[in-house]
Protein backbone atom coordinates (compact mmCIF):
# COMPACT_ATOMS: atom_id res chain seq x y z
CA UNK A 1 0.00 0.00 0.00
CA UNK A 2 2.96 2.28 0.73
CA UNK A 3 4.49 1.94 -2.97
CA UNK A 4 0.83 2.25 -4.24
CA UNK A 5 0.60 5.48 -2.44
CA UNK A 6 3.92 6.75 -3.32
CA UNK A 7 3.71 5.96 -6.99
CA UNK A 8 0.01 8.42 -6.77
CA UNK A 9 1.70 10.27 -5.12
CA UNK A 10 4.94 11.04 -7.51
CA UNK A 11 3.31 10.04 -11.01
CA UNK A 12 0.23 11.76 -10.58
CA UNK A 13 -0.21 13.59 -13.77
CA UNK A 14 -1.55 16.84 -12.54
CA UNK A 15 1.65 17.42 -9.91
CA UNK A 16 4.71 15.06 -11.31
CA UNK A 17 7.59 17.27 -11.71
CA UNK A 18 11.15 16.81 -11.38
CA UNK A 19 11.46 19.91 -9.23
CA UNK A 20 10.21 19.73 -5.80
CA UNK A 21 10.13 22.73 -3.64
CA UNK A 22 11.52 22.73 -0.18
CA UNK A 23 8.66 23.84 1.86
CA UNK A 24 6.82 21.03 0.13
CA UNK A 25 9.11 18.03 0.28
CA UNK A 26 7.31 15.25 2.01
CA UNK A 27 10.38 12.60 1.50
CA UNK A 28 13.37 12.88 3.71
CA UNK A 29 16.11 15.39 2.77
CA UNK A 30 18.91 13.10 3.21
CA UNK A 31 17.68 10.47 0.19
CA UNK A 32 16.32 13.51 -2.17
CA UNK A 33 19.46 15.18 -1.78
CA UNK A 34 21.30 12.29 -2.95
CA UNK A 35 19.79 12.28 -6.25
CA UNK A 36 18.98 16.16 -7.17
CA UNK A 37 20.85 19.30 -7.54
CA UNK A 38 19.98 21.60 -4.63
CA UNK A 39 18.99 24.91 -4.84
CA UNK A 40 17.90 27.54 -2.39
CA UNK A 41 14.08 26.77 -3.36
CA UNK A 42 14.03 23.65 -4.06
CA UNK A 43 15.50 19.77 -5.31
CA UNK A 44 15.66 19.09 -9.01
CA UNK A 45 16.12 15.56 -9.45
CA UNK A 46 18.88 14.16 -11.88
CA UNK A 47 18.67 10.47 -11.04
CA UNK A 48 14.58 9.21 -10.81
CA UNK A 49 15.33 6.04 -10.82
CA UNK A 50 17.80 5.98 -8.01
CA UNK A 51 15.50 8.04 -6.08
CA UNK A 52 12.44 5.66 -6.41
CA UNK A 53 14.78 2.41 -5.58
CA UNK A 54 15.87 4.42 -2.27
CA UNK A 55 12.72 6.05 -1.06
CA UNK A 56 10.58 2.84 -2.10
CA UNK A 57 13.95 0.26 0.10
CA UNK A 58 12.84 2.36 2.54
CA UNK A 59 9.10 1.14 2.81
CA UNK A 60 8.52 -2.00 5.59
CA UNK A 61 7.36 -4.43 3.65
CA UNK A 62 4.79 -6.42 6.19
CA UNK A 63 1.70 -8.51 5.88
CA UNK A 64 -1.84 -7.31 6.06
CA UNK A 65 -4.38 -8.63 8.32
CA UNK A 66 -6.32 -11.02 6.12
CA UNK A 67 -9.93 -9.04 6.02
CA UNK A 68 -8.09 -6.03 5.33
CA UNK A 69 -6.10 -7.54 2.41
CA UNK A 70 -9.45 -9.26 0.90
CA UNK A 71 -11.00 -5.71 0.67
CA UNK A 72 -7.69 -4.72 -1.30
CA UNK A 73 -8.10 -7.07 -3.47
CA UNK A 74 -11.47 -7.10 -4.17
CA UNK A 75 -11.38 -2.89 -4.62
CA UNK A 76 -7.87 -2.77 -6.39
CA UNK A 77 -7.91 -5.54 -8.37
CA UNK A 78 -11.69 -5.93 -8.89
CA UNK A 79 -11.28 -9.80 -7.41
CA UNK A 80 -10.20 -12.02 -4.72
CA UNK A 81 -7.41 -14.15 -5.53
CA UNK A 82 -6.96 -15.75 -1.99
CA UNK A 83 -7.71 -19.44 -1.36
CA UNK A 84 -6.65 -21.34 1.12
CA UNK A 85 -7.91 -24.69 0.95
CA UNK A 86 -7.54 -25.40 4.84
CA UNK A 87 -10.58 -22.78 5.67
CA UNK A 88 -13.13 -25.05 5.24
CA UNK A 89 -16.65 -23.15 6.62
CA UNK A 90 -14.85 -19.64 6.13
CA UNK A 91 -15.91 -16.80 3.69
CA UNK A 92 -15.52 -13.29 3.30
CA UNK A 93 -19.15 -11.48 2.79
CA UNK A 94 -18.67 -9.15 -0.11
CA UNK A 95 -22.10 -7.10 -0.53
CA UNK A 96 -25.44 -7.54 1.18
CA UNK A 97 -28.68 -6.95 0.06
CA UNK A 98 -31.42 -6.68 2.63
CA UNK A 99 -34.40 -5.84 0.65
CA UNK A 100 -36.72 -8.42 1.06
CA UNK A 101 -35.08 -10.99 2.32
CA UNK A 102 -31.23 -10.59 3.38
CA UNK A 103 -28.73 -12.21 0.40
CA UNK A 104 -25.16 -12.22 0.90
CA UNK A 105 -22.51 -12.66 -1.47
CA UNK A 106 -19.48 -14.16 0.60
CA UNK A 107 -16.47 -15.51 -0.88
CA UNK A 108 -15.97 -18.85 0.09
CA UNK A 109 -12.02 -19.16 0.92
CA UNK A 110 -11.27 -22.76 0.57
CA UNK A 111 -12.56 -22.91 -2.80
CA UNK A 112 -12.43 -19.48 -4.34
CA UNK A 113 -15.80 -19.32 -5.46
CA UNK A 114 -18.57 -16.44 -4.48
CA UNK A 115 -21.77 -18.11 -3.42
CA UNK A 116 -25.26 -16.17 -2.72
CA UNK A 117 -26.82 -17.20 0.20
CA UNK A 118 -29.63 -16.01 2.44
CA UNK A 119 -30.35 -15.30 5.70
CA UNK A 120 -33.77 -14.59 7.80
CA UNK A 121 -35.29 -11.39 7.62
CA UNK A 122 -35.66 -11.21 12.02
CA UNK A 123 -32.41 -12.65 12.87
CA UNK A 124 -30.50 -10.53 10.23
CA UNK A 125 -32.06 -7.33 11.85
CA UNK A 126 -30.34 -8.85 15.39
CA UNK A 127 -27.56 -9.66 13.73
CA UNK A 128 -24.20 -7.62 13.06
CA UNK A 129 -23.85 -9.08 9.71
CA UNK A 130 -22.64 -6.49 7.54
CA UNK A 131 -20.14 -6.26 4.35
CA UNK A 132 -16.27 -6.74 4.33
CA UNK A 133 -16.29 -9.07 7.04
CA UNK A 134 -14.42 -12.72 7.36
CA UNK A 135 -16.85 -15.08 8.77
CA UNK A 136 -17.56 -18.83 9.78
CA UNK A 137 -20.63 -19.69 8.80
CA UNK A 138 -23.22 -22.82 7.73
CA UNK A 139 -25.14 -23.30 5.54
CA UNK A 140 -28.27 -25.34 5.15
CA UNK A 141 -30.08 -26.07 1.71
CA UNK A 142 -33.89 -24.64 1.71
CA UNK A 143 -36.57 -25.47 -0.72
CA UNK A 144 -36.65 -22.30 -3.10
CA UNK A 145 -40.52 -20.67 -2.83
CA UNK A 146 -42.01 -19.35 -5.77
CA UNK A 147 -45.22 -17.26 -6.18
CA UNK A 148 -47.77 -18.96 -8.38
CA UNK A 149 -51.41 -17.83 -9.11
CA UNK A 150 -50.56 -15.29 -5.75
CA UNK A 151 -49.73 -18.36 -3.38
CA UNK A 152 -45.98 -18.68 -2.12
CA UNK A 153 -45.50 -22.91 -2.69
CA UNK A 154 -41.99 -24.46 -2.21
CA UNK A 155 -40.19 -25.75 -5.47
CA UNK A 156 -38.05 -28.58 -6.01
CA UNK A 157 -35.24 -26.30 -6.01
CA UNK A 158 -32.73 -25.49 -2.96
CA UNK A 159 -30.95 -22.97 -2.02
CA UNK A 160 -28.52 -22.28 0.53
CA UNK A 161 -29.50 -20.12 4.02
CA UNK A 162 -27.07 -19.14 6.19
CA UNK A 163 -27.77 -21.23 9.63
CA UNK A 164 -25.20 -20.26 11.95
CA UNK A 165 -22.49 -17.87 11.87
CA UNK A 166 -19.36 -16.29 13.55
CA UNK A 167 -17.98 -12.96 12.58
CA UNK A 168 -14.01 -12.79 13.24
CA UNK A 169 -12.66 -9.47 13.93
CA UNK A 170 -9.05 -8.00 12.85
CA UNK A 171 -7.69 -10.84 11.25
Amino acid sequence: MQIFDFYQMRYNKDKFKKQIKKDNNPYPVEIISKYSKETEKQFNIIDEEGFCNEILSTFEDKELPLTERLAAQAEYLGYIEYVNPDAKLYGYVMSVNARYTPKFQIYKLNTGETITVKYGKKDFEQSELEDKQLIKFITYDKPKRKLVDGHWIESDEKEPWIKAYKIFKNT
